[in-house]
């Protein structure tokens, strides 16, 4: 598929794992009697593994077929996001979004707390993440995650 554009978000590991956590947590509550189980499962792992993850999407296409936006330019700078998606994709520019700012999917009305120790699991197993995507993008990228 030498013509696919991809955009690849990349978010802070850690605030991407707890707000998945939390989403999980808020579709099903019997998850709260094993967080650890749930967080040790490589399917909730893998998805915050953004120096396996990748390594793996360039090995299929080329770094010039992907667009890496840092997920904290769609809250501090949406309208930036948008035309920097648009000029990517060939599209013309457009001024007119009606809505681009507000939380989608927010966890926050439901307010689900985590135990300390799992939020601590958590960080521990997102750390060796924010060597890879600094060296991979820089200081300033990954400033702007969260």
């Amino acid at each position: 598929m030498p013509d696919v554009k991809l955009i690849y978000m990349i978010r802070n590991s850690y605030e991407r794992a707890m707000s998945s956590l939390r989403m999980m947590l808020g579709r099903d509550r019997a998850w709260k009697q094993s967080l650890d189980e749930l967080v040790d499962k490589p399917a909730f792992q893998k998805k915050s593994v953004y120096k396996e993850n990748i390594p793996a999407w360039e090995g299929a296409f080329p770094a010039t077929q992907i667009l890496y936006i840092p997920f904290g330019r769609v809250k501090s700078d949406p309208d930036g996001v948008l035309h920097e998606v648009e000029r990517y994709l060939g599209l013309e520019r457009f001024d007119s979004y009606p809505v681009i700012s507000g939380k989608v999917n927010a966890t926050g009305k439901k307010k689900i707390e985590i135990p300390d120790s799992i939020s601590e699991k958590i960080r521990r197993m997102t750390a060796p993440q924010y060597p890879y995507l600094t060296e991979r993008f820089g200081e300033a990228f990954v400033s702007i995650l969260r």
